[in-house]
């Protein structure tokens, strides 16, 4: 699915979702989505596609669960596959909330019977209370700073900043902006560098933005560099190193963090594989005494913004989150029901069954650049009226 952002001279950017139906024999059905990003877990959407027909549909063929638990216990196992920098996460997300949103719509059971099923499992509270985050993109600086403007009247007092290269004029004009106000104590500034710095452009820039005010810097450099850059002498003190891209499983956390190769992590439900791969990381960083922050993917829907928001009310010790804005950030959302208020104030109560959500159908067809029906009985294979779908934009 493709879904472009809201608003007139927004970004010229697109982002290319895929979203998964799994229909029930009783007629219950459920959606998991995920957000296939290459420059994150190396896949695109045709490939995670092809990754839920090859790796996980002979598992769902053999899938019949008594009982919600023994659908969660499903879930929680569905593996990951790695080919080169290629993780399958977006692809594993989309079929474990598929799976946890269908079979919790069976069992009349909503994701918060998560907590009878698995120990520990929203034990220590979650992190109700953690500071939101906004994401303001390079606009240029009158609609940045109007978008600044717009988020303060909501109420944020964090803010995270994305920078380009080096020499992205664009940002810094913004940052020395935010930077004033940040100098008087007002707010909590973050950038992100996407890893678009080298290690020797990193250190130079880090002390720059210490001096506006920016008490963390996201993916400095590239992936494959941070543990080198982290440990080098010439990092600069005093200022949070957070690992995004260089992230995207436990065992890359773990690495990371017994490496001690950067501060803090960011946590994204499709880009660690869901729910349960994203307590774990959670859990690394809680056993090495580092921060962990929550991300949302961009333009995301609802399908998405639901399990966010569910996972803020179960993961321990989170420092912040940035909120899913599909409402502000697309000019139609396929989810016509949220359980809460569209990703802006933290976690939802819990309404209904499964992630609690209502996905319009007929919008999910018009936005779909490709349709794919599946028969998970033995002898089914995918439709012979399945077809790319013209246009698929809004």
């Amino acid at each position: 699915m493709r879904f472009v952002p809201r608003g007139r001279g927004a970004l010229k950017i697109h982002a290319e979702n895929i979203v998964v139906r799994l229909v029930l024999e009783n007629g219950a059905e459920g959606y998991g989505e995920g957000a296939p990003r290459e420059d994150m877990t190396g896949e695109t959407a045709v490939g995670a596609a092809g990754k839920i027909v090859g790796l996980y549909l002979p598992g769902l063929k053999k899938l019949d669960p008594v009982s919600f638990g023994e659908a969660v216990w499903a879930a929680a196992g569905l593996r990951v596959a790695r080919g080169g920098c290629e993780v399958s996460n977006a692809a594993r997300c989309a079929v474990e909330l598929a799976l946890l949103d269908a079979y919790g719509n069976a069992f009349k059971a909503g994701l918060d019977a998560l907590r009878d099923v698995l120990p520990g499992i929203g034990g220590q509270g979650g992190s109700p209370a953690a500071p939101r985050v906004a994401v303001i993109p390079v606009l240029g600086r009158v609609r940045s700073w109007a978008a600044f403007r717009f988020f303060r009247v909501l109420g944020f007092r964090s803010f995270k900043l994305m920078f380009g290269p080096a020499g992205d004029k664009r940002s810094w004009d913004i940052a020395a902006a935010l930077g004033r106000s940040a100098r008087r104590g007002r707010l909590s500034l973050c950038a992100d560098a996407r890893g678009s710095w080298t290690a020797e452009e990193a250190p130079i820039l880090i002390a720059r933005l210490k001096r506006l005010g920016f008490s963390a810097v996201e993916q400095p450099v590239a992936a494959g560099s941070l543990a080198g850059f982290s440990l080098s002498p010439s990092r600069v003190g005093e200022v949070e190193i957070t690992a995004d891209e260089s992230l995207r499983t436990p065992g890359e956390a773990e690495r990371l963090a017994s490496g001690r190769a950067c501060d803090s992590f960011l946590v994204g439900l499709s880009k660690c594989g869901g729910l349960f791969p994203s307590l774990q990381v959670v859990a690394v960083a809680g056993r090495h005494g580092l921060r962990c922050h929550l991300g949302a993917a961009e333009c995301e829907t609802g399908i998405l913004a639901a399990a966010q928001g569910f996972f803020l009310g179960i993961a321990p010790g989170l420092a912040s989150v940035a909120p899913s804005l599909s409402r502000l950030h697309l000019k139609r959302n396929i989810v016509r029901r949220t359980p809460g208020p569209g990703g802006l104030a933290g976690p939802w109560p819990r309404r209904g069954c499964g992630l609690g959500v209502i996905v319009d159908r007929k919008q999910l067809q018009a936005l779909a650049d490709k349709l794919y029906e599946i028969d998970l009985a033995p002898s089914g294979a995918i439709a012979p009226d399945a077809a790319d779908r013209p246009g698929g934009g809004p």
